[in-house]
């Protein structure tokens, strides 16, 4: 189910981003999901907020994945029709930090003023939560950034 909310938002996303990318990012979380990866989230679901980050490498062709709440994260990796968890995470722990505060702000200021001229790597997080029991969906876009403070 969530899986499926994602994509819809990433249909209606006015940010540029590839139709083939988008179907493959969600096939892949379907496999995360139907694996029962995220078996973390059974009991906390209800009152905790869930963060999925997914970035694909154009130069590498490589897909990462990271989703986590306030207790646990999984981390996965797509190439080559393996898909392999507990890989190394696409972020930095800076940037995990911006993103489970979803300080959009700073994430905006440090891709304008520290990203990479040749970027191959688009990020999607998403945070989702309840507000007065329904649940809701942020999503932000960026491009990759050196992140000074975890250099």
């Amino acid at each position: 189910m969530l899986s499926k909310r994602f994509y819809q938002l990433e249909q209606r996303s006015k940010r540029p981003f590839l139709h083939s990318v988008i179907q493959r990012e969600k096939k892949i979380r379907d496999s995360v999901f139907k694996n029962n990866k995220i078996k973390f989230l059974e009991g906390s679901v209800n009152d905790d907020t869930l963060f999925v980050v997914q970035c694909f490498d154009a130069e590498t062709w490589k897909y990462f994945g990271d989703i986590w709440n306030r207790k646990k994260r999984l981390t996965y990796e797509y190439l080559d029709k393996q898909l392999k968890y507990d890989s190394q995470p696409a972020l930095t722990n800076n940037q995990y930090k911006l993103i489970t505060a979803w300080d959009t702000l700073n994430i905006r200021k440090m891709e304008k003023e520290a990203g990479f001229l040749d970027n191959h790597r688009l990020f999607k997080a998403m945070r989702c939560y309840k507000d007065n029991s329904k649940w809701k969906t942020d999503t932000i876009f960026f491009k990759d950034f050196y992140d000074p403070k975890n250099r």
